[in-house]
């Protein structure tokens, strides 16, 4: 994308650096941060996520005398949009490398059809 004097820069913006690392690390650290590609999983968020959607799936409402809850699963969905809102906003934090993002995608897409059919 060719840079202009209009050209804006918006929070989320992803911008590739090419240089001398030492220019590189002093430009990240004027911009934001240095979201360099990482191969292992931030398991202390994956586990929190999970940990406070099993509480929140233990948390029943009783109408009428009839029990509703969400369920561990109902939880770990409402935690994993909490948790994947917060990483949106502050996305230093979290991370997961992108094949796993992938095989999350595939299979989670993937078995959520077939229990849906």
């Amino acid at each position: 994308m060719p840079y202009t004097t209009e050209t804006r820069i918006d929070r989320g913006d992803v911008l590739s650096l090419v240089g001398a690392k030492r220019d590189v690390e002093r430009a990240a650290k004027e911009l934001g941060y240095a979201d360099r590609p990482v191969i292992s999983t931030d398991m202390i968020f994956v586990g929190l996520g999970i940990f406070f959607g099993g509480l929140v799936g233990l948390l029943t409402v009783t109408i009428g005398g009839l029990p509703i809850t969400l369920t561990a699963s109902g939880g770990a969905l409402v935690m994993g949009l909490v948790f994947g809102w917060l990483r949106s906003i502050r996305p230093t934090f979290g991370r997961i490398p992108k094949p796993a993002m992938w095989v999350f995608d595939t299979v989670g897409l993937t078995v959520f059809m077939a229990v849906v059919a």
